[in-house]
């Protein structure tokens, strides 16, 4: 059902013609404009005892036969405590699948808060969507006419808050993917098609970070790079897009350091091993060892490639190089280009092993318990750290 929700106090309103797309309607209250604009199924009138007595009743007269009215008793709100009665009076009027237009003109001042908080929080636990929340505002009234202003927007930058913290927390960029795919178009600070875009780069780029794919994560972090580029006119055109700028610019932060085109080719080794030690970094800042070390392991082993001058994707150099690690007798001689091997090699050793004990999910007698599993890959970071120079 589509519900509109708004509020009255106890002033008394003076009359306007308040106004949204070309269309208007002159009345007291921004309840009715509310009801005839948007033409919402149900109304819930948030009331103060003091305001069922002394301004309800005209607006109860004013849409009589227009659509159907339920008031909703709500303390003054004098004290915190009443605050939290006002929150759960609106989230219990709210009914799963519910469209909800807010209109946060009129009230006590707390109240633009509390709808926010309560737009919020029912989209999540009554699976509510909210269409519109608007203000009509009074004081930029001009020759009679008052502009109802859009602050959806406001909540989708909640939302893209909410799901920016998520992927830079713990690198999953799954709900601001889908934040960006959801946003309405009215909502949306940038073009559609290219917002679409950003969220299936960020989707893809996450996917290749979780199943530790270390080219693919460059290939993508590059083209992450290119969307934020094609982004950047738009950033600057209008102040609403600030914001979600900043979101923007965070993203880049964290994510172009580990941008490479062209990964595979044979020119890019140090370069490559240089993203991957920072990917290394990326996963213990996010609390995934098990990837860490997966990549750890490979790791050294391109080092060993490439201070050969070999192509880090072949077979067989990586094969001789994992040889020559382990210090198989049928390893190639590597003197010159392995000068610190024994150092090299004890690395390999710990990481192996750690790797291991991961893969085997603690099902050992011996196995490391999980805050020594952690400290032991920061330390082999540390360590592979002093091999890159």
């Amino acid at each position: 059902m589509r519900k509109a929700i708004s509020a009255l106090g106890t002033s008394v309103y003076q009359e306007t013609t308040y106004c949204w797309e070309g269309q208007c309607c002159t009345t007291p209250f921004m309840a009715e404009a509310t009801v005839r604009l948007f033409q919402p199924d149900q109304l819930l009138v948030l009331l103060t005892p003091a305001a069922a007595q002394k301004t309800y009743p005209a607006l109860q007269q004013r849409l009589a036969g227009v659509v159907p009215l339920q008031p909703l008793s709500i303390p003054d709100g004098h004290a915190e405590q009443e605050l939290w009665q006002v929150f759960g009076v609106l989230a219990e009027a709210i009914e799963p699948g519910d469209q909800l237009i807010f209109d946060i003109t009129t009230g006590f001042r707390s109240l633009p808060m509390l709808a926010l908080l309560a737009a919020n929080f029912v989209r999540t636990v009554r699976q509510a969507t909210v269409e519109r929340m608007i203000y009509g505002a009074f004081e930029a009234r001009h020759a009679g006419q008052t502009p109802i202003f859009d602050l959806t927007p406001f909540l989708a930058l909640l939302d893209w808050t909410t799901a920016t913290d998520t992927l830079l927390r713990y690198g999953r960029a799954d709900d601001l993917a889908e934040q960006v795919r959801q946003t309405p178009a009215s909502s949306q600070p940038f073009p559609p098609g290219q917002a679409r875009q950003l969220a299936n780069q960020l989707a893809a780029l996450t996917s290749a970070l979780q199943t530790v794919r270390p080219a693919e994560v460059m290939e993508s972090a590059a083209q992450l790079e290119r969307r934020l580029e094609a982004l950047e006119p738009h950033r600057v055109a209008e102040p609403q897009v600030a914001p979600f700028s900043l979101l923007l610019d965070r993203i880049a932060t964290e994510y172009t350091p580990l941008a490479l085109d062209q990964p595979r080719s044979s020119h890019q080794g140090a370069a490559v091993l240089q993203r991957k030690l920072r990917m290394i970094r990326w996963y213990l800042d996010k609390a995934m060892p098990v990837q860490a070390m997966t990549l750890a392991r490979e790791w050294l082993v391109s080092l060993v490639v490439v201070r050969r001058g070999q192509a880090l994707f072949a077979y067989q150099a990586r094969t001789e190089a994992e040889q020559w690690l382990n210090d198989k007798p049928e390893a190639p001689v590597l003197d010159a280009v392995m000068p610190d091997r024994v150092v090299v090699r004890q690395i390999w050793k710990e990481t192996i092993q750690l790797r291991n004990d991961l893969a085997h999910t603690g099902m050992r007698r011996s196995a490391a318990r999980a805050a020594t599993v952690i400290r032991n890959a920061e330390g082999i970071y540390v360590q592979l750290q002093g091999l890159a120079g």
